[in-house]
């Protein structure tokens, strides 16, 4: 219930006010005791229904005077503060309580009271329910799993034991379940029908035939195995015919005859008889003819005939005899000889006088000038010999060119040439040389004294000029390792071996922290081959991580997904026992047949593959029957081919059946035999007459002879050879008379001492040439004398110009040449040199860099993640004199750039939240960050979040009192009386609650 208050304005103390109206005074205001209240002084408001006490009346005293004020010894009560705000209500639902309180400013003066409540309380959320959070039952058991294999699932629950109200936690899963039996469901192997029996691979001694089935469903996990796929049985097995085989023949033996006929034989011995209807063997005996060429028959000659007459009566002459051919050679007989013969006679030497020739025109003068010689000959045809007429003389001489000679100019060697004035860039130098002899009589001129050439032709070196660098460029990546450059260039390039340029471009690393980068996925693959045909099996698809995140990316969605498929229940087809063995085969040849049978092991059902044949008859031994030749009779023999001399005839019979399928083979069809063996009548046959064979004599009448060959001598009454050797007169006209010359004379007097002069000698003919003789030979002839040359001074030519140099660069040479116009000789003046050299291009030559091979690649400096490897070349030659610059000698290429498992690493765990509950069991949570996900395969992150119970006392339960009754008629009507209101306890205090208030009354 709500106190009365007292009014805020302050009681005066000791003082008093005026009253406003003097002419009629207020009533005296009294305090709720009964106490008069001085004037002045404010009076709070009473309670409604509360009686104003009456004012105590002292009868013995007077009412004070407005002039004279008594002092009355008021009782003031004590002062209050004013009511502090409503404190928060001590429970957020289903009611609490809220207090507010005031305090005593000053003290209750003469007797005045101070029994005032400093506190006051009321109710609060007693409309508002509480939050009460969800609780749940512990897991039950889990349940079976809905597959034996092939991934089932089993589940577990839990109940509701408090529904959440009040807007508190929701209740968590009532239901997880997980995998289980994952192993692969085991599937029985189902074989397709076998084919049919493949051909017999040999027509007899046993071939092999085979058919095969398909295996229609594979088996899976510990399922019935498959069966064989293949089998082979055996066919044809009677034996092979077996044809003879025999050796190769042997070699010819010697013919029995060397020539004229004979006969030589040759055997083979059988390696293999004929068996089962194979071929029989052929002949293993043959004969032949052999040297059936004619014997040879030897030349017979006659004897010598007599001398033929000398051809000449002197000087030597010739006659000649002759014999003839008796019988000619044949066959390769050995050859006739010589049937002509010749001899010399009269050899005695005839006189001959000499005959000379016309005289010869002047040779050409010895020299152009300074006195010369000139010459004319004549030869002697014919020399005089054997005391024939002798020679005149054969040669004549002259005086010519009686006029002085011309003198060349002649100069001495070049000097050295000067150094040159330039070191690079082109130069100059020169050199000189000296007048030997001056030119006369018209001799060639002096050719020039002063040269000048070229030198230190290479260009002077240039060194290298650079800019300065250019500001480095953007990062060309925002992360992930970027790059940035900078450039510079070339003002002047180095050249003619100058300082080599440095490098005109850099590079720095930048932006070097990783890229995030997002999980990718692959599309779903196709959902799998159920893992049943029938009776519920499994089909799952996935699809695979393409790139895995990393850098702060989100974790990837799940890979795979599970569904139930073909849960129909499965047919069973039947299963047939494996074959029997074969039946023999019913033929041997010809095509049999042979039979096998199964069972039925498992017969078929709910729609299953029906059972096939039980019995399998197959065809055998199909290889037709042998069948044996058969042939006719023989033949008449026919004509021979010849009437004589050994001919041949011939007689046939043919194949009325031919032989097959390995029966007998045929024998021959053709006989051949000799016939008309007497040798035939041979004609004689001579050759054609030869020449006529030189005659015996060249003149005077002489005689030659001719023969003939016998080629075919005559035998067996053949005709008769005729004459083979015929003569006849020849050279019936008179002799010619030779030419016959005497010795030669001694040689004449040289007609020069140096130069190569000439002497002459000659002859006489002793006996002139008539009746077409031989001629005279020459009667006069000369030769060379005094041969040695004449003393010849060198002269020599003017210098060509200089070569050119041999090395462009590094010290090289060049010459020049003069030839030798005239050669000295023969103790003349001597020729100096023909070739003269010089030094140039002496700067050094360009070096080009040299590099060795590359090594091999260092080993990746990071096993993952993008590393580098490097490889290195030396310089083995470094660059000069402007020669071509180093390449790069170190390359740098990335490996194992594929990422590197990357472990989850979590953060520290925060402080633990505040609990959700001040009492009766809350929870608290903690946390954790992920500093780093894991990625490429690395250990996956833990969890992030730790929940733990906290406040499990139970919670304070404060008193709760009911509102005041309403107050009770007061005990007094006057004087002080009492008045009360009551409460009662609606929950009493527990746990360490707020104890209920003292005043219940």
């Amino acid at each position: 219930s709500t106190q009365s208050t007292w009014g805020n304005k302050a009681v005066s103390k000791g003082g008093s006010t005026p009253s406003p109206s003097p002419s009629k005074p207020s009533p005296t205001p009294v305090t709720p005791s009964g106490v008069p209240v001085p004037s002045g002084v404010p009076v709070p408001p009473l309670p409604t229904g509360v009686p104003v006490p009456p004012v105590p009346v002292n009868p013995s005293q007077k009412p004070a005077s407005p002039s004279q004020p008594q002092r009355v010894e008021v009782p003031v009560d004590c002062e209050l503060s004013e009511w502090a705000s409503w404190t928060a209500c001590s429970s957020s639902c289903l009611g609490g309580t809220s207090k507010r309180t005031r305090g005593v400013i000053a003290e209750a003066e003469n007797g005045g009271s101070c029994d005032f409540p400093l506190e006051q309380s009321r109710k609060c959320n007693s409309e508002v329910p509480c939050a009460v959070n969800c609780i749940v039952s512990d897991w039950g058991v889990w349940s079976l799993c809905s597959k034996t294999c092939g991934a089932g699932t089993q589940t577990r629950t839990r109940t509701v034991v408090t529904p959440p109200s009040g807007g508190g936690s929701a209740c968590p899963a009532l239901e997880e379940s997980v995998a289980c039996n994952l192993k692969t469901c085991s599937v029985d192997c189902v074989m397709g029908d076998w084919s049919s029996w493949t051909d017999c691979d040999a027509t007899c001694a046993g071939g092999k035939q085979t058919r095969t089935r398909s295996i229609l469903v594979s088996p899976v996990a510990e399922g019935l195995a498959c069966g064989n796929t293949f089998e082979v049985a055996a066919c044809n097995t009677n034996p092979c015919p077996v044809d003879c085989e025999v050796t190769e023949w042997a070699a010819w033996t010697k013919c029995d005859k060397t020539c004229g006929g004979g006969s030589s034989t040759r055997s083979r011995g059988v390696e293999t008889d004929a068996q089962f209807g194979g071929s029989k063997c052929p002949a293993t005996q043959q004969k032949r003819n052999c040297n059936t060429n004619a014997c040879p028959i030897d030349c017979v000659v006659s004897t010598w005939g007599t001398w033929s007459d000398c051809s000449k009566s002197c000087g030597g002459g010739s006659r000649t005899r002759t014999r003839v051919v008796s019988i000619a050679p044949q066959n390769g007989g050995a050859a006739c000889p010589t049937t002509l013969d010749s001899g010399s006679c009269n050899n005695q030497k005839c006189p001959i006088d000499c005959v000379l020739s016309e005289w010869k025109s002047w040779s050409p003068c010895s020299a152009s000038c300074g006195n010369g010689v000139q010459k004319r000959t004549r030869e002697i045809i014919t020399e005089a010999s054997e005391g024939g007429a002798t020679c005149g003389t054969t040669e004549e001489s002259s005086a010519c060119n009686t006029q002085p000679c011309p003198a060349d100019c002649v100069v001495g060697d070049w000097s050295t040439w000067s150094a040159c004035d330039r070191t690079c860039g082109g130069g100059s130098q020169q050199r000189s040389r000296q007048v030997a002899s001056s030119p006369r009589f018209g001799g060639k001129e002096c050719p020039q004294t002063q040269e000048v050439q070229t030198c230190n032709d290479a260009p002077c070196p240039v060194d290298c000029v650079m800019d300065s660098w250019i500001e480095w460029t953007v990062c060309d990546k925002t992360c992930g390792s970027g790059v940035s450059t900078r450039t510079r260039s070339v003002k002047v390039l180095p050249q003619n071996g100058g300082e080599a340029c440095l490098s005109t471009i850099e590079s720095r690393s930048c932006n070097t922290s990783p890229c995030p980068i997002p999980c990718e996925l692959s599309a779903w693959g196709d959902w799998t081959v159920c893992t049943k045909s029938c009776g519920s099996g499994l089909s799952q698809r996935t699809r695979i991580v393409t790139t895995q995140p990393d850098f702060g990316a989100p974790a990837c969605d799940a890979t795979v997904e599970v569904k139930s498929c073909n849960e129909d229940p499965c047919p069973v087809d039947c299963v047939m026992a494996e074959w029997s063995v074969f039946t023999e085969c019913s033929e041997k040849c010809g095509s049999g047949r042979k039979v096998r049978t199964r069972a039925v092991v498992v017969p078929s059902a709910f729609g299953g593959k029906e059972c096939t044949e039980t019995n399998e008859v197959v065809h055998c031994n199909t290889q037709p029957c042998p069948v044996d030749c058969q042939i006719s009779a023989w033949s008449s023999w026919s004509v021979c081919d010849t009437t004589c001399g050994g001919g041949k005839q011939s007689r046939t019979r043919t194949i009325t059946t031919a032989s097959a399928f390995g029966g007998e083979a045929c024998p021959a069809t053709v006989e051949v035999q000799e016939c008309n063996i007497s040798p035939c009548p041979i004609d004689c046959v001579v050759a054609d007459w030869s020449e006529w064979s030189v005659c015996d004599k060249t003149c005077g009448s002489g005689s030659q002879s001719r023969a003939r060959l016998v080629t075919v001598i005559p035998a067996n009454g053949g005709i008769v050879c005729p004459e083979t050797s015929a003569t006849q007169s020849c050279n019936t006209q008179p002799c010619p008379v030779d030419c016959v010359l005497e010795d030669w004379s001694a040689w004449g007097e040289c007609d020069v001492t140096c130069g190569g002069g000439s002497q002459s000698r000659s002859r006489h003919v002793i006996t002139a040439t008539a009746f077409g003789g031989k001629e005279c030979e020459s009667t006069h002839e000369s030769q060379s004398c005094n041969t040695q040359p004449c003393p010849v001074d060198c002269i020599m030519s003017e210098w060509n110009s200089w070569g050119d140099c041999d090395k462009t660069c590094g010290g090289g040479s060049r010459s020049r040449n003069r030839y030798v116009v005239v050669a000295d000789a023969n103790g003349g003046r001597p020729c100096s040199v023909t070739v003269e050299s010089e030094s140039c291009n002496v700067l050094p030559c360009p070096i080009d860099c040299v590099l060795s091979t590359w090594s091999a690649w260092s080993e990746c400096d990071a096993t993952c993640g993008g590393g580098s490897t490097s490889r290195t070349r030396t310089v083995v030659t470094s660059p000069a004199n402007g020669g071509i610059l180093c390449a790069n000698t170190q390359e740098v290429t990335s490996c194992n750039i594929q990422p590197c498992p990357v472990d989850c690493i979590m953060g520290q765990w925060t402080g633990w939240s505040d609990c959700d509950k001040t009492c009766g069991s809350g929870s608290q949570q903690r946390t954790r960050r992920v500093a780093t996900a894991s990625a490429f395969g690395g250990k996956a992150c833990e969890s992030g979040v730790e929940t733990q119970d906290c406040n499990t006392f139970p919670c304070p339960i404060d008193c709760i009192v009911s509102d005041w009754s309403e107050w009770s008629v007061c005990t007094k009507s006057c004087g002080t009386g009492s008045q009360t209101r009551t409460r009662t306890i609606s929950v009493a205090t527990d746990f360490g609650g707020k104890p209920c208030p003292c005043t219940l009354r």
